[in-house]
């Protein structure tokens, strides 16, 4: 039987610590290639006067996150809390640089057309988002590691000649 789960439906088995094993078990609806896309609410032309709409406008605006990709990088932190331990990040400090390190390896994967990790079943992208998401919730929780080499003060003057040459220089791609 293939679940919809795409780490344990690759394996006909279904674990009980997958939020879409879970939603397999109970009927949810997770499916990234299905036809399982809902219209936008028709207004029938009223217009929100709703005082909570001015205040909701005034955070940030988490509507516009892009679900594929929140989909695909809870894939790959589903493997990662099998193999590691839920949120692990959170009591024991980590190395920013491990986790730039798996970010890069997961990118460099991706661009040398590999698009499932082998080990997890999950998007290669997926782990990126996944290891910078990591990365800025070990910052917000104090338990970052910041091993970063010492900053290039010229850095973005760097960028902005190379830019300007490939600009002057090249065709557009």
């Amino acid at each position: 039987m293939l679940f919809n789960c795409l780490i344990h439906g690759l394996s006909g088995t279904m674990s009980d610590k997958c939020p879409f094993c879970e939603a397999e078990r109970t009927g949810g609806l997770v499916s990234y290639f299905g036809n399982h896309v809902t219209a936008p609410p028709k207004t029938g032309g009223l217009k929100d006067t709703n005082p909570k709409t001015r205040y909701g406008k005034a955070k940030p605006a988490l509507e516009l996150t892009l679900t594929s990709g929140l989909l695909h990088m809870a894939m790959a932190q589903v493997s990662g809390d099998e193999k590691y331990g839920r949120a692990n990040w959170r009591n024991d400090p980590v190395t920013a640089s491990t986790y730039v390190g798996a970010l890069l390896r997961h990118v460099f994967k991706w661009w040398n057309g590999v698009d499932f990790d082998p080990e997890s079943g999950a998007r290669e992208l997926g782990h990126v988002m996944n290891n910078a998401a990591i990365l800025l919730d070990a910052t917000d929780m104090g338990t970052l590691i910041d091993d970063r080499p010492p900053p290039n003060p010229n850095i973005l003057k760097v960028i902005d000649d190379l830019t300007k040459k490939v600009k002057d220089e090249q065709p557009p791609r």
